[in-house]
């Protein structure tokens, strides 16, 4: 289930456990596109629903833990109206840094990038289809078994 922090206007999450992973559709296939892990920030700008044409969705792979501030909320604005202000400046600023360094890290050695991922991921790999992992290597679906075999033994 989708944590309810997630879903409200105006919030910047920290997860503490858990994995998220994130859909989105490119030419009509709705693939796996990334992933937060502990550590992340999630903002609620990624998935805002007036704003989202590809069709996004987070997708819950293990149980998650967040921690969460609501900046938009009155009582933060009226105790806190400098913090409030300037998370909000700075959610944005950030989740877009953040997607950017994603797309580098993806974009610019995918497969260092994905061999990593299983390193670092392998409990992921019984959680997610064979079909969702294949789309997110870019690899066949004929090739995974080898393509994971292989990175795991590097």
């Amino acid at each position: 289930k989708m944590p309810d922090a997630l879903l409200k206007r105006g919030v910047v999450c920290m997860l503490v456990s858990g994995v998220v992973g994130v859909k989105h559709v490119f030419e009509e296939v709705q693939c796996l596109t990334h992933f937060y892990q502990p550590g992340d920030f999630l903002f609620n700008t990624e998935v805002h629903k007036t704003l989202n044409i590809q069709e996004s969705e987070r997708i819950i792979y293990d149980e998650v833990e967040l921690f969460w501030i609501n900046y938009l909320d009155p009582a933060f604005k009226r105790n806190l109206p400098e913090v409030s202000i300037e998370l909000e400046i700075q959610s944005s600023l950030l989740s877009t840094y953040e997607y950017q360094g994603y797309i580098n890290k993806f974009g610019i050695d995918r497969q260092r990038y994905c061999e990593q991922w299983l390193r670092d991921n392998p409990k992921l790999i019984g959680m997610l289809s064979r079909k969702e992992l294949a789309n997110y290597f870019g690899v066949s679906t004929s090739s995974l078994q080898v393509f994971i075999k292989d990175s795991l033994g590097k």
